[in-house]
């Protein structure tokens, strides 16, 4: 059904045609989609042209800017011998040397806006293909065999032709280059871009005309690495950084953006629709068991976009990220409460900020825990929802529950559940029963399994990420900072910071205690990524990391939701060897409340008989011992008491008891009771 609906959508020319399947009018949040597309209206293609026309008539000196960065890719003599090469090549037109020599020895003395004719000639289309013949690792679609500069030099002819009537065919009109990427979406997408995701991202470049040109006629497009191509992540490339910054920011990149994510034209929410693509990719490169050049590379390449889609925010302590880093590093709350969408938001800060130059502390064992913990409640919180089949709160609640005591070795029989006493008899105070309960737990070994499969499958990405961002920072820090390497990259010299990386993910050592610990992890469980995971679990003692990841998995489940972390997960060190101690007092506290709402539910419907028949026979002293202040009681208690003294010689000891506005009143004179309110 759905790849019908896909085929359907792609195969249509209109936007009516297209609204059926883009804004989603079946999804969970289709009303907020389709009033968004009725606000837009018939302007919309209106301002997008508009928008192509206004970077069409920037973009030429964006480009003449990134042609000269090109140039610093080549040493002069290699340019010239490529020049003086193609002088000798039958129908090829020689290379004016001077114009050659200008640009290579004094670039600063060209005019950019107004180079002159021969001279804007020859930058606009001679210089790029000279560099092009001397520089090897220039990406190029495989589609359209463009480089990310010839790409976007089509954006300059655009002003000239007649631009599409509609919205999709916009998207096929011009473009940028792209890597090929699988996104998974849900309803929540909509309203939060961060709750999608993406499984993988593939190195090999894909301009975007070609391919939404290919997907609305039908046309399987396969990637050179494989898989099937539906969706591209677009960047703000370090080749062509000035260019592709102009085609990025326009309003066709954010229809790009909007489908991308919603399979909507225009649910574009701002920069954070942008940054999600990039935490997720970025978690999706780097979440690999052996990284390579090409992911380094392009795990690099996403970092250098984001930052550039950070702005200036990222280099000041007022910006999101850098505010939601800080938290993190101060050991502060990261529940969405405290403006957390997603733990990836903190992925992509680590690694995209310069943390050592916005004077951020290092991370420290209790900031790593506390990160782990938050991205562990979130993964059980959609298996919890997954296991019950709804998102309610109380249902979702009493199967975390259910898996923690499960966890711990607390059955539905457990022994050491605090008992209520018989119907009639009074229990004591909630504290009293809660300070000698219990404190029991018996971890199995198959109960070890099962909060290491947990731990690994939740933390396996993260853990790899947050390695790399240690690797990345200590590099920083050496070799000036985020904006020399940006400038780096700008001129094809990121082989160095590569490579370091490159090394630093080989560099990992599996200690003792974790090497006994993969004995207890089950065969069904990537042993190399349980290596990683546990060797960054911090503890406080080398033979506790166990019992800390089973007290992780016991926690993520009961303390699943935002609500239930704000104000005591920080309570909680699951270091500590109490801390599943405590857990079990709770599990069983739940019981023993349960039992005791129980008991006073089967109170209401037999209380009132037993009540009587212990006050037929009761003496006056033995009455007045069976309650404290009458009007503390519940209402039949009271009822049952001022019914059962009444015309004997335990009237008097009653009305001495209670309120005087009670012993003059009208019902009690009159020898009328309340009747209990029917259920």
């Amino acid at each position: 059904r759905h790849e019908a609906a896909h085929a359907a959508a792609h195969s249509a020319n209109t936007s009516a045609a297209q609204a059926a399947f883009l804004t989603g009018a079946s999804g969970k949040f289709a009303g907020k989609a389709l009033v968004r597309a009725a606000m837009v209206g018939g302007d919309c293609i209106k301002e997008v042209a508009d928008n192509l026309r206004q970077i069409a008539a920037r973009m030429p000196l964006a480009l003449r800017k990134d042609v000269l960065n090109l140039v610093r890719r080549v040493s002069p003599s290699v340019l010239a011998a490529a020049a003086a090469a193609r002088a000798t090549r039958p129908q090829s037109k020689p290379v004016p040397m001077a114009l050659l020599e200008t640009v290579m020895h004094r670039p600063e003395s060209i005019d950019l806006q107004a180079p002159g004719p021969e001279m804007g000639e020859f930058l606009d289309h001679t210089l790029f293909s000279l560099v092009e013949e001397c520089v090897e690792d220039i990406p190029t679609s495989y589609l359209s065999l463009f480089a990310q500069w010839q790409q976007l030099q089509e954006w300059v002819t655009c002003v000239h032709a007649d631009l599409p009537l509609e919205e999709y065919q916009v998207l096929m009109f011009v473009g940028m280059l792209g890597h090929p990427i699988t996104v998974r979406r849900c309803d929540a997408t909509q309203m939060d871009p961060f709750q999608c995701s993406i499984t993988q991202v593939l190195p090999s470049p894909i301009d975007t005309p070609s391919l939404y040109c290919a997907l609305h006629a039908n046309q399987r497009i396969a990637s050179p690495e494989g898989p099937d191509v539906q969706d591209v992540l677009m960047l703000i490339d370090p080749s062509c950084p000035n260019a592709s910054a102009l085609a990025y920011w326009s309003k066709l990149v954010e229809h790009a953006v909007s489908v991308t994510l919603t399979r909507d034209l225009y649910m574009y929410l701002g920069t954070s629709c942008r940054l999600a693509l990039h935490a997720h990719a970025l978690l999706a490169v780097l979440d690999v068991a052996d990284l390579t050049e090409a992911s380094v590379t392009l795990a690099v390449k996403i970092l250098y976009s984001a930052r550039r889609v950070m702005g200036p925010a990222a280099s000041s302590l007022d910006g999101t990220y850098p505010a939601l880093v800080r938290g993190l590093l101060d050991w502060g709350e990261l529940t969405e409460a405290e403006g957390v969408a997603h733990p990836v938001q903190l992925l992509l800060g680590l690694c995209a900020l310069d943390l050592d130059a916005l004077g951020l502390p290092p991370m420290t064992d209790p900031a790593l825990l506390n990160l782990f913990n938050e991205i562990m409640s979130r993964g059980a919180r959609g298996a919890l929802r997954g296991a019950v089949g709804t998102a309610d709160a109380i249902p979702t609640r009493d199967e975390g529950y259910r898996v923690a005591a499960r966890l711990l070795g607390i059955g539905p029989a457990d022994p050491h559940v605090p008992q209520v006493s018989e119907l009639g008899e009074l229990d004591p105070r909630i504290e009293e029963v809660e300070a000698t309960c219990s404190r029991a737990f018996e971890v199995s070994p198959a109960a070890v399994s099962e909060a290491c499969a947990f731990a690994v499958r939740a933390l396996r990405g993260p853990a790899r990420v947050v390695r790399f961002a240690g690797a990345l920072r200590a590099y920083l820090k050496q070799h000036g900072g985020w904006e020399t390497q940006m400038e780096m990259l700008e001129i094809g010299r990121e082989g160095h910071m590569v490579q370091a990386l490159l090394d630093a993910s080989r560099q990992a050592v599996v200690a003792p205690e974790v090497a006994g610990a993969l004995e207890c992890v089950g065969p069904d469980v990537d042993q190399r990524a349980a290596s990683l995971v546990l060797s960054m679990v911090p503890t406080s003692q080398p033979d506790t990391l166990l019992r800390t990841v089973v007290a992780m998995a016991v926690q993520a489940h009961v303390l699943h939701t935002s609500a239930l972390r704000t104000g005591t997960v920080l309570d909680l060190d699951v270091r500590d060897a109490s801390a599943l101690a405590t857990v079990a007092v709770q599990l069983r506290m739940r019981a023993y409340k349960a039992a005791l709402a129980l008991k006073h539910r089967q109170w209401e419907t037999e209380g009132r008989s037993i009540i009587l028949s212990r006050c037929a026979t009761a003496t006056p002293s033995q009455f007045r011992s069976m309650f404290d202040n009458p009007h503390s009681l519940s209402r039949v208690d009271f009822w049952a008491l001022c019914d059962a003294a009444r015309g004997t010689e335990n009237q008097e000891v009653f009305v001495a008891a209670c309120n005087q506005a009670f012993r003059h009143g009208r019902r009690f004179r009159n020898g009328k009771s309340r009747k209990p309110r029917q259920r």
